[in-house]
């Protein structure tokens, strides 16, 4: 798989992740912005 192709899956893939997250029922805005997704959120933002 090209670069491109992998990064394209790679943001599929954390897509995928936070709209599971959303709609769980779980979300919270500090976790979102101090915890695990800080990370999560970065990271996409790179890409």
């Amino acid at each position: 798989m090209s670069n491109k192709a992998e990064l394209i899956q790679e943001m599929l893939d954390m897509q995928a992740k936070f709209i599971a997250y959303e709609n769980s029922g779980d979300f919270d805005a500090e976790t979102y912005y101090v915890g695990e997704w800080k990370e999560y959120r970065e990271r996409y933002a790179e890409l």
